[in-house]
């Protein structure tokens, strides 16, 4: 379990940045992807990215730092605070530029870790293809305006993914992510003493839920106090997270 916990930080950067990866992915070719790109070139790939992630998260362009002439995505509202696991990453790609220097991708990396954080707690295996290209862009305006935000209701959540191609049953699917991860009180605050205090009113297992979450983030103060997303199996992959919502107790 320590291990999987270690691997949190890196699943829940390589999932929150996918929306950001879209535009990319659509612009590649993705018959260009295989799954043995680097079976030549880097044949270990995985087997180093699997070793990093049980020892110890798109396109790539969440992970370029600031520069004299560009300003990274880091400091996006929606990932200052939430994006975590950079550290990881840069070890993982360090490892991987020793054994096969200037050859895989970040965006292959986070897409190959992505998939073995998600078995280490305890979620399917599928194979990656791989072949993408990294951005050597990054915009912290386009950030700031594709990532949903905490505050935004459903039928915005559902334009925001149907601009990058993906429909409603996509978003239900990739929401479902949420079964590992915790959020911020500042970022729940609103809900628990908005429209979520007003619709429990009428379900018991909602008016509990939302009672517990008023303790950890009080009116005023405890903007980093922390709730898991999943109340009931937080440190597991599974379907728990759509339980709770059906129940009434969505964060």
């Amino acid at each position: 379990m320590a291990a999987a916990a270690l691997c949190f930080r890196g699943f829940a950067l390589s999932v929150s940045c996918f929306l950001l990866a879209v535009p990319l992915l659509m612009a590649q070719d993705p018959s260009n992807l295989s799954l043995e790109h680097y079976a030549k070139t880097c044949p270990n790939v995985e087997h180093v990215v699997r070793t990093e992630m049980e020892c110890a998260g798109c396109d790539g362009s969440v992970l370029l730092d600031d520069t004299a002439t560009l300003i990274g995505e880091k400091q996006a509202e929606q990932n200052v605070n939430s994006l975590k696991g950079f550290e990881l990453v840069d070890k993982i790609k360090e490892k991987l530029e020793a054994e096969c220097p200037g050859t895989v991708s970040c965006a292959d990396l986070l897409a190959i870790a992505a998939r073995d954080a998600t078995v280490l707690v305890g979620g399917p295996y599928w194979d990656v293809p791989v072949g993408r290209l990294d951005s050597k862009e990054a915009s912290l305006d386009l950030a700031n305006k594709d990532i949903p935000t905490p505050q935004q209701g459903l039928i915005t959540l559902i334009s925001k993914f149907w601009e990058k191609g993906l429909d409603a049953t996509d978003m239900v699917a990739l929401v479902g992510s949420h079964t590992i991860g915790f959020a911020r009180c500042a970022n729940f605050r609103e809900r628990i003493y908005g429209d979520f205090e007003m619709t429990s009113k009428s379900n018991p297992a909602s008016a509990t839920y939302l009672s517990k979450l008023k303790e950890i983030c009080p009116l005023d103060g405890g903007d980093d106090n922390i709730s898991a997303m999943d109340s009931y199996t937080s440190s597991t992959f599974d379907n728990a997270y759509f339980e709770t919502l059906i129940k009434g107790e969505g964060l």
